[in-house]
């Protein structure tokens, strides 16, 4: 080797040596000035008074004789699939509604609520227990198996088709029964902490609504309407459950971050345990490490100033954490943010202000009935306010529309076109 290729050779190790120490200069501080930034986050939430384990906000389990799980768990297992021929009727009615289907379609729908009478009885029996809560390994993380989410959706779905049967059928006591076991089902996961559970709630809630709307009668007396709105859930009833499934998902953060986060970013690779250190994961994160620091302090600010808007009223917060949270997603890259840009989620703040939202237009509704049974006509104004507005509900008589702006928050007209992307919450006038 010549004398000039050993000097370069020199040259170049000394200069990478010299490239490492300041790369592992620039880590180190970097680690400690993102190591202090989470502490200090830490510091913050826990002076806050936030639990920082999910065991700590886990409802006790109640007597067996109290639980209304174990009733919704034999439901379940009652359930009957439709057969071939039900299958598409059945998914039809769901989507589209009873009432919308052809004479033969309901007939091999009603033969599937038959085959369900066990399932929703059980349904009906859970009414009666105080509480219900869900047996959780805590333990898990974001790898809870969650189950039970999906066949109290479908639980519910088919309590609407039953109500809406027999309302057809003019039973209309036993349509109540089922939009009561309706609404209950919602309120199975009332307890629950988990932030999906409390959309799958509101989503359930919003079946029901819908489900009141369509077996209410042109022709039904007075006492039949009051006995719908009795049917209906009570001012505040939502109070909480998003500010508590907030803290939960802060919690979930907390156990999270730093050291398992890997098993989020590196989803599948990790076997169902960490990450090796050795392992080209195991080593990217070790690099990373003073990013996800940092990143997973403002990530858990974030959630703070969740959990704070989530106890105020919606009007007042809602815009400005909309706007937060798209400034970040629109922030820096995916290196700079692993956190926010994995874990980031549009918190709904909007979801339990839209289930009150459904209730005022569903409760004015049967008012405007009950004033057009009382005296021949349908009232001048509504007064009842919009909870997604803050102003009055928009009141059309002439087009026989009563609604909220739904979740969009902008007046369509009226529209409540399940394959819009922005609908209103209507109550369409019977006559």
């Amino acid at each position: 080797m010549s004398p000039q290729m050993r000097s370069l050779l020199k040259w170049t190790g000394r200069s990478l040596l010299v490239l490492l120490a300041l790369v592992f200069s620039w880590w180190s501080v970097y680690h400690v000035l993102a190591s202090r930034r989470m502490s200090a986050q830490l510091d913050a939430l826990r002076a806050a008074g936030f639990a920082f384990e999910l065991r700590a906000l886990a409802p006790e389990l109640p007597p067996s004789d109290q639980n209304a799980a174990g009733l919704y768990f034999a439901a379940f297992a009652l359930a009957v699939e439709p057969s071939a021929d039900e299958r598409r009727a059945v998914e039809k009615a769901k989507s589209e509604g009873f009432g919308s289907r052809p004479v033969g379609d309901k007939g091999f729908v009603r033969a599937w609520l038959d085959r369900n009478a066990e399932s929703f009885d059980f349904a009906a029996r859970a009414r009666a227990r105080t509480r219900c809560v869900f047996e959780r390994d805590w333990s898990l993380g974001y790898s809870i198996p969650l189950p039970e989410l999906a066949k109290l959706r479908e639980l519910g779905r088919g309590l609407a088709l039953l109500a809406e049967a027999r309302a057809e059928e003019g039973r209309f006591d036993q349509a109540r029964d089922a939009v009561q076991s309706l609404f209950s089902v919602s309120e199975a996961l009332r307890e629950d902490l988990l932030f999906i559970s409390q959309l799958v709630r509101y989503a359930i809630a919003r079946t029901a609504f819908r489900t009141v709307q369509a077996c209410v009668r042109p022709e039904a007396s007075e006492p039949e309407l009051r006995a719908w709105l009795a049917v209906l859930p009570p001012a505040g009833w939502l109070q909480g459950s998003l500010g508590k499934a907030m803290r939960a998902e802060l919690a979930f953060g907390v156990e999270l971050l730093p050291d398992r986060f890997g098993e989020v970013l590196f989803e599948g690779q990790t076997g169902g345990g960490r990450l090796p250190v050795l392992s080209g994961p195991g080593i990217a994160l070790i690099a990373m490490r003073p990013v996800i620091l940092s990143d997973g302090a403002r990530w858990l600010a974030l959630l703070q100033r969740y959990c704070d808007a989530a106890d105020r009223p919606y009007l007042e917060v809602g815009a400005g954490m909309r706007a937060e949270t798209d400034a970040l997603e629109s922030g820096s890259s995916q290196f700079w943010q692993p956190v926010t840009r994995t874990l980031m989620f549009h918190v709904p703040l909007d979801r339990p202000v839209a289930a009150e939202a459904w209730c005022a237009v569903t409760r004015a509704g049967l008012d405007c009935e009950l004033a057009r049974r009382a005296t021949g006509a349908y009232p001048a104004r509504v007064e009842a306010l919009d909870p997604l507005s803050g102003k009055p509900l928009v009141y059309v008589p002439e087009k026989k529309l009563l609604y909220s702006v739904g979740e969009g928050e902008a007046d369509n007209g009226g529209v409540d076109d399940p394959k819009a992307q922005e609908n209103d919450f209507v109550w369409a006038l019977k006559q």
